[in-house]
């Protein structure tokens, strides 16, 4: 009987508790070394602290792979990451208390001492935690037996990716080569003489007789000798692996899953929880409300400007693509005269962009107070409308035009695997000063690669700067 993995959400659920325990701790001992002689200070607010302290660090480890990896991290890593953990959430503390206009009342060294002792706390209790973690594993029958068979020319590479990827889940024991008889012994066992190499599929199972083999993995080439052992070994009662790379090549984010009734591996650029993205539309539907006063705001000062400039429609609709192909309208302020679509044919001579985008510059379609409106960003608040609808979010890449969409090649397609956003990696890394649409694709792909809640929260900060000092606007 095999025992399935954890779920990944609940894989270091044990670290996760242990993590807000300590952080609880730490900040009730913090405020008790502060408050000991005058403990009436300990007012409402340090108690409502008390439990946001908590509630923002569960948020962390779910918005975050705050233990990704943590059974193989050293003792200076393990380090850093919890400074870096201790440190993203005692910003969102002071973020949280400035938004309040509570920073006047809360003592400055309970957030200096509360920073460099849960920091220094949380790491020890992680590494020794790991200590007793892998003592348990490492008793005798804790861990799985495991058995590879592969062949001569793999197999180093094989083992290799084993020991790094196992995470103390199963002990490698011995190796059976496929082309056995094709070497000789001895070249077979100074490949990895750490490894006991115990012949061919014919002397495995004698091997099984009197060995102990809980799990088989199988990596090979030959998928109707993989079917024949599969078919064999399930007789013994013992569990296989087999490895489905070899068949489909080295393919990013691989899993395993139950789709239509049929067992299927899947792959994708990026793959999130449902607790990130659940997060990830709370924010855009927190940061579109905002963003909707603002465009009512902005509403009142520019539309009647927009109007003498240039009578017609305050609004501009246009059709574009969003996630995998889907279109929608998008809203913006209007900055151009009513016929820049039908202008736009005759100036694409002049386009700068390398590739499939427009973009020129002293645009003549653009109207004066158009050009403020775009160099400021203002005509792209009306975009917190479909940010609402769910459309787009906060923070993606740029939707193209249907047109644009059209043109794409397959490798373009893969920059919309993700909703379109206001602002991205591309908005803030100097827009106007990149003429190249494939150095516009690279940016893009790197933001959905890299993706994490922080990274956005980050972009979202980058932006308002950009904004500020009209950088890369046009």
């Amino acid at each position: 009987m095999y025992e399935s993995a954890k779920n990944r959400w609940f894989k270091h659920f044990d670290f996760m508790l242990l993590d807000m325990v300590v952080i609880e701790l730490t900040y009730l001992l913090v405020c008790y070394l502060r408050m000991k002689n005058n403990w009436y200070l300990f007012t409402n607010l340090y108690r409502s602290m008390q439990v946001f302290v908590v509630l923002v660090d569960f948020i962390i480890i779910c918005a975050i792979p705050v233990h990704k990896n943590i059974l193989k991290r050293k003792v200076h890593q393990e380090l850093w990451e919890s400074m870096k953990n201790v440190s993203i959430l005692v910003m969102a503390l002071m973020l949280y208390l400035y938004f309040q206009q509570q920073t006047y009342f809360f003592s400055r060294s309970v957030f200096t001492f509360f920073w460099i002792l849960a920091s220094i706390l949380i790491w020890l209790e992680r590494s020794l935690y790991k200590i007793f973690v892998r003592k348990q594993l490492l008793k005798k029958g804790s861990l799985p037996l495991m058995l590879l068979v592969t062949d001569s020319t793999r197999m180093n590479e094989t083992i290799a990716k084993m020991k790094r990827h196992s995470e103390n889940r199963f002990i490698l024991k011995s190796v059976v080569l496929t082309d056995y008889r094709k070497i000789t012994a001895q070249a077979a066992e100074d490949k990895v003489p750490s490894v006991n190499i115990i012949g061919d599929c014919e002397a495995m199972f004698e091997y099984l007789k009197d060995h102990v083999i809980d799990e088989i993995m199988l990596d090979v080439d030959d998928t109707k000798l993989a079917e024949k052992l599969t078919q064999e070994l399930m007789i013994t009662g013992v569990t296989v692996h087999i490895n489905l790379v070899r068949a489909f090549g080295e393919l990013p984010n691989q899993m395993i899953e139950r789709v239509g009734g049929l067992t299927v591996m899947t792959s994708s650029v990026h793959v999130a929880s449902p607790i990130q993205l659940l997060l990830k539309r709370v924010m855009d539907i927190a940061g579109s409300l905002v963003g909707l006063l603002i465009t009512g705001i902005a509403f009142i000062i520019f539309a009647p400007i927009i109007y003498v400039q240039s009578p017609g429609p305050i609004f501009y609709s246009q059709l574009r693509v969003g996630k995998n192909g889907r279109k929608f309208k998008i809203y913006k302020f209007r900055s151009m005269y009513p016929d820049a679509d039908k202008r736009k044919a005759e100036l694409m001579k002049d386009n700068k962009m390398d590739g499939l985008m427009f973009k020129m510059d002293n645009d003549p379609r653009i109207f004066p107070i158009g050009r403020v409106m775009r160099k400021l960003s203002i005509d792209e608040l009306p975009q917190f409308y479909n940010i609402l609808k769910g459309d787009m979010s906060l923070v993606g890449t740029r939707p193209p035009t249907v047109d644009e969409w059209e043109q794409y090649s397959p490798h373009h397609r893969a920059r919309l695997c993700a909703k379109p956003g206001l602002t991205g990696m591309w908005q803030v890394s100097g827009r106007s000063d990149i003429t190249n649409f494939e150095e516009v694709v690279e940016l893009d792909m790197k933001y959905i690669r890299e993706w994490n809640l922080f990274l956005d929260i980050k972009l979202l900060f980058k932006t308002v700067q950009v904004v500020l000092t009209g950088q890369g606007s046009v």
